[in-house]
C-alpha cells in the first residue's frame, strides 16, 4: 500500500485509487442511462401525443377533442397565474386536514368514551345523533346560505 513520493508525483495512482472507482463510474453510467431513457421515451410520447392532436389522428380513439401539450401546459400556466386558484388550493387543502384530523382522532375519543360507559350502545347512538346533527346543519346552511357541495 506504500507508494513512493515519485510515484504521486508522477500521477500513478496506489492501489486504493485503482480498486475503488470503477464501481461509482459504473454506477453514474448506469444511472445516466436510465435517466437518458426515460427522458427520451417521455418526449418522443410528448411529441406523438402533440402530433396527434394536431394532425387529430384516429388510433385507439380520435383525437380531434384532445389537446395537444403545448395547449395543456398554456391552460396550466393560465391557471396557475389566477388570484382564486391558489385559494382554492388552500381551501381544499384545509378540509382535506380536517378530515384527516377527525378520521385520526375519533377512534380514540370513541374508545376513551366507551371505557368510561361501559357500553358501546351509548357512543354508537351519540354517534348516530352526532351525524343526524351534521347532516341538518348542512341541509339549513344549503336553503338558507345557498352554500352547498356542487351547487
Amino acid at each position: 500500500m506504500d507508494q513512493s513520493v515519485a510515484g504521486i508525483l508522477r500521477g500513478q495512482p496506489s492501489e486504493v485509487d485503482t480498486a475503488l472507482p470503477a464501481a461509482p463510474r459504473k454506477l453514474r453510467a448506469t444511472a445516466f442511462g436510465s435517466i437518458a431513457i426515460g427522458v427520451l421515451s417521455l418526449t418522443i410520447w410528448l411529441a406523438l401525443w402533440e402530433l396527434a392532436s394536431r394532425y387529430e389522428w384516429s388510433f385507439f380513439f380520435r383525437f380531434e377533442n384532445i389537446p395537444a401539450p403545448t395547449e395543456v401546459a398554456a391552460a396550466v400556466g393560465e391557471l396557475v397565474s389566477s388570484p382564486k386558484f391558489s385559494a382554492h388550493v388552500f381551501s381544499s387543502v384545509r378540509r382535506i386536514l380536517i378530515g384527516y384530523s377527525i378520521a385520526a382522532v375519533s377512534p380514540f375519543v370513541l374508545g376513551a368514551v366507551r371505557d368510561l360507559t361501559g357500553s358501546f350502545d351509548a357512543v354508537l347512538w351519540a354517534c348516530v345523533a352526532y351525524l343526524l346533527l351534521l347532516v341538518a346543519l348542512i341541509e339549513v346552511l344549503r336553503r338558507r346560505v345557498g352554500y352547498a357541495f356542487g351547487g
